[in-house]
């Protein structure tokens, strides 16, 4: 579990509570904007939230690629494989749209 909190004044405002597995801070995209990647369970499933407006916004990857397993590796690609024991493949996350790599 992960707990995000800003100050407000004198106050500890907690603003981002993630419960599934290990978070990592990673421009993603190289906005210049950090977003949050969670991974968690065998197989692996992972999410990004991205600050946007007021809020924070949860998106699988999993879903997003229609795989079985993802995870985030340390260049910040994403290993993924269909299903469990299938070849795997990478991803890179760039300016809302999935790019395949070698």
């Amino acid at each position: 579990m992960q707990n995000y909190f800003a100050w407000e004044g004198e106050a500890v405002i907690p603003f981002l509570k993630i419960d599934t597995g290990h978070a990592k801070e990673v421009d993603l995209d190289g906005d210049g904007t950090i977003e949050i990647v969670a991974t968690h369970g065998a197989p692996m499933a992972s999410s990004i939230y991205k600050r946007e407006n007021n809020g924070f916004f949860a998106s699988s990857v999993n879903e997003a690629l229609d795989v079985e397993s993802a995870w985030l590796l340390a260049d910040n690609r994403f290993e993924v494989q269909e299903k469990v024991g299938a070849a795997a493949e990478w991803y890179r996350y760039r300016s809302g749209e999935w790019i395949a790599e070698k």
